[in-house]
């Protein structure tokens, strides 16, 4: 069992959250200036799509 975990479980962690932080850094598809024109817009859902970017895709991470 400690093999299996050891070979499958931690490799599959560290790949799922390696994607999950390049999806919300690059996601924006402008390099991650999502999170930099948040203070200057007023209203909340545009800043998650600045560039055309994914709503659904993007959003489920916030």
């Amino acid at each position: 069992m400690g093999i299996f975990v050891a070979i499958v479980v931690f490799p599959w962690l560290y790949i799922t959250t390696l994607l999950h932080l390049a999806i919300v850094v690059y996601g924006g598809g402008g390099g991650g200036d999502v999170h930099q024109q948040s203070a200057s817009d007023e209203d909340g859902p545009t800043r998650l799509e600045p560039n055309g970017a994914h709503p659904p895709f993007q959003g489920a991470f916030y």
